[in-house]
Formats: C-alpha cells, sequence, structure tokens
C-alpha cells in the first residue's frame, strides 16, 4: 500500500485538493491507519499554529471582558473590616455557646438548688388585692349615696 505524503496531507487540511482527490484521500485513511495517524498530526500542528494575529485575540478578549458581567470590575468595593451584622451574629453564638457550657456544667442547677424555699414570703395575689380594693371602693361609694339620699 502506497502512502500519502505530507505535503498531500497539507493540501487536503488547507482545502486546496479537488472533490475527487479528496475522496480517494478520505477513502484511504479508512483503510490505512498510518497515514491517517499523520493526517492527526497535522491536524493538531495546524490548531497549534494558528493563522489569527495576536492583536486580533487580545481585540476579542477584551470585548469578551467588556460585554460579559462576570469579568466586570466590581463597583462596591469590600472591606477588610467584618460588617457590623456579621459582628453581632459573632457575638450571639459565642453568648449561646457559653451558655449551653454553663448548663451542662450545672451552674444553674447549683443556683436554684441554693435559694431556700421557705426564705420565700408568700403573700396575698394581686388579683386578690384587686378585689378586696375594688370592694371596698364600692362599699364607700354606696355608703355616700345612702347618706346623700337620706339628707
Amino acid at each position: 500500500m502506497k502512502h500519502v505524503t505530507e505535503d498531500f496531507i497539507q493540501l487536503y487540511i488547507n482545502g486546496q485538493l479537488q472533490e475527487q482527490e479528496q475522496l480517494q484521500l478520505e477513502a484511504h485513511f479508512e483503510q490505512c491507519d498510518t497515514c491517517f495517524d499523520m493526517y492527526l498530526e497535522q491536524l493538531d500542528v495546524a490548531d497549534t499554529t494558528s493563522p489569527l494575529s495576536e492583536q486580533f485575540t487580545n481585540d476579542t478578549a477584551q470585548t469578551i471582558i467588556n460585554q460579559h458581567p462576570t469579568f466586570q470590575t466590581p463597583s462596591k468595593t469590600f472591606s477588610a473590616q467584618p460588617s457590623k451584622q456579621r459582628n453581632t451574629f459573632i457575638h450571639y453564638v459565642v453568648a449561646a455557646g457559653f451558655t449551653l457550657l454553663l448548663m451542662m456544667s450545672g451552674v444553674f442547677q447549683y443556683m436554684t438548688d441554693s435559694f431556700n424555699q421557705d426564705g420565700i414570703k408568700k403573700g396575698p395575689s394581686l388579683s386578690g388585692q384587686l378585689m378586696e380594693k375594688t370592694g371596698s371602693l364600692l362599699d364607700q361609694l354606696t355608703f355616700e349615696e345612702e347618706g346623700n339620699n337620706n339628707e
């Protein structure tokens, strides 16, 4: 089997062969792995040597950067200090953790056990006091009304 030259493959890659020659070369590639591998190698080389100018590449990249929102520079600058809201949240987390630690160590249980239940005075309830004062006020009003009616 006769192998194809690299120049002929290069003409095929550049699209400079006639249609009949292209068909013959494609048929040859189906039968000959060596020539097909040579074609793939030249295709890789052709991809790395781009005919595009560097200025075109730079202009295209700059256009993409200008038009795409993820490449825009952020308008808001971020400070190195944490925000007040974040500081408040951190303080709450520390306080909650400290409270849990004290609860687990039994400090609050000790405080409630140390109070003597006999030492707490039990007085009349607020509603009872309110009822007594309301009753005495009504008695006073009815006594004054009866006194005014008798005169």
